[in-house]
């Protein structure tokens, strides 16, 4: 086994673990879904839009 560390925003990852767990998951496995799902089909499985100006005023606002 390995440990993945990430830095996320406080409201994001409260957000997520409330969504998760409504679905009867917890935060590492819903993690391991996304890594298997994407090794698996060998993409992101979720549409990314290559939209830089979008892409600049996320990170700058720090949405990701």
């Amino acid at each position: 086994m390995s440990t993945v560390a990430v830095r996320v925003d406080v409201q994001l990852k409260d957000d997520a673990t409330k969504l998760f767990q409504s679905l009867g998951l917890d935060m590492s496995t819903a993690v391991k879904m996304f890594l298997i799902q994407s090794v698996k089909t060998q993409s992101i499985p979720f549409e990314i839009k290559n939209n830089p100006s979008i892409l600049v005023e996320k990170l700058q606002n720090k949405e990701f």
